[in-house]
């Protein structure tokens, strides 16, 4: 240390007094507002929650070792991700903690599934971490399988954490990280789980809606739709709907696994279909718009584009929002399928709703809108980040995930 070789030295009180004012300037040199995974770091190895001295604070700011920030030090890098706090304080929200997944090397966030008290995490490489959502900090972690693994999603009943493999079912204790039951799936999945009445609703690779049993674990059911599923089947009331990538699609009670339709459009899906409980509705490659009743073949309408819809759309309030490249964000009425507007400068995935604007994500930008007339109230920059998830859409918290592997809570002012 500086203050032991200061004392093994025979040099004169004046140097001794110049070293330790140069080392005391170094020092105040490097406090910053940064809080990174390193400042996290466990004795494990494994990354942890950020330190109290960086936590987020009521006004927005960040106060690290007790010292009040000014406007010249309003950002914070924290997982690897640059908060400007003033953007974030107009969208209307404030940070409130990084967590760190704690996957090692080349290992990037998959999937997450945000709760009220855990967030469900999981790896490129069969690993799994679940933080909890007030704390941020780490539950517990895990690598379930071979890293060449892929999973498929979450989901969760209870404190029973359902998690799939193509070919596998993990049944774990949400508490204690326990693992309760490890599971055969007969056919090998390709969507995330979807719980109804104790079975698991799955698409396969071999064309078929597979309902699987999590009591006995053994098939339900399984239907026949034609061609590989990747998108996620949906619940319209008690009838599953799903697209296969040939454009065949699927009704099915979910119950009685009685068929009630084929419908059909012209291409496979890049989005997942959304459902308000009435209707499914799909965005297509084949540039079109699509609503399914839960019964039948025929669409209720259909909603033509010049583009393919590749952007995850979403329905909520009485509305459709759909991305359209040449266009914008557009807002479509779920009965008729009428516009209600365009927004030109819009386009992303609407998230969430704050303080009566849409947050609006396009993977690069973050967006308030109006949700009267698509018009874009504000807009900044958020490169680090890969994913946007909300807990609840109205006034929620904002979940961002960022290329280091953190996760980032921001929550409402």
């Amino acid at each position: 240390m500086l203050t032991d070789k200061i004392k093994e030295t025979t040099m004169n009180m004046t140097v001794s007094s110049l070293l330790v004012a140069a080392s005391m300037t170094l020092l105040s040199g490097c406090e910053t507002t940064q809080s990174g995974s390193s400042s996290g770091q466990s004795n494990d190895g494994y990354s942890d929650v950020a330190p109290p001295q960086s936590q987020g604070t009521d006004d927005g700011t960040v106060t690290p070792a007790g010292r009040t920030m000014d406007d010249s030090a309003s950002r914070t890098v924290s997982g690897g991700f640059t908060i400007d706090h003033s953007d974030w304080k107009d969208l209307g929200y404030r940070w409130d903690w990084t967590g760190f997944s704690g996957f090692r090397g080349q290992e990037k966030i998959n999937f997450i599934n945000v709760y009220d008290d855990l967030i469900i995490v999981q790896g490129s490489r069969a690993s799994m971490t679940v933080i909890d959502t007030r704390s941020g900090r780490n539950r517990w972690q895990d690598r379930l399988a071979n890293p060449l693994t892929r999973f498929t999603g979450s989901t969760r009943e209870g404190n029973r954490l359902f998690i799939s493999a193509e070919s596998e079912l993990f049944i774990i204790d949400a508490e204690s990280g326990n693992w309760l039951e490890r599971q055969r799936l007969e056919e090998v999945v390709n969507t995330k789980p979807m719980l109804y009445n104790g079975q698991l609703i799955f698409g396969t690779s071999s064309g078929r809606i597979l309902a699987h049993r999590t009591d006995y674990g053994l098939r339900a059911w399984k239907y026949e739709v034609g061609a590989p599923v990747v998108a996620d089947p949906v619940l319209i009331g008690d009838v599953i709907g799903a697209i296969s990538q040939s454009g065949r699609g699927l009704l099915v009670s979910a119950g009685s696994a009685i068929g009630l339709g084929h419908p059909t459009i012209g291409s496979g899906l890049a989005t997942n279909p959304v459902t308000d409980g009435q209707q499914m509705y799909v965005a297509a490659i084949d540039q079109s718009v699509y609503a399914f009743p839960p019964e039948g073949d025929k669409h209720t309408w259909r909603y033509r584009t010049e583009d393919e819809l590749t952007t995850q759309p979403t329905i909520h309030g009485g509305v459709l929002y759909v991305s359209v490249p040449s266009r914008g964000l557009v807002a479509l009425n779920p009965i008729t399928g009428s516009e209600l507007w365009i927004g030109p400068d819009a386009h992303g995935e609407v998230v969430a709703s704050r303080a009566g604007s849409l947050v609006v994500w396009d993977g690069t930008a973050i967006k308030a809108v109006d949700p009267t007339n698509g018009d874009l109230i504000s807009s900044f920059d958020a490169p680090g980040l890969t994913m946007l998830r909300a807990d609840t859409f109205v006034d929620g918290s904002l979940f961002g995930v960022t290329k280091a592997g953190a996760v980032i809570r921001f929550s409402p002012r």
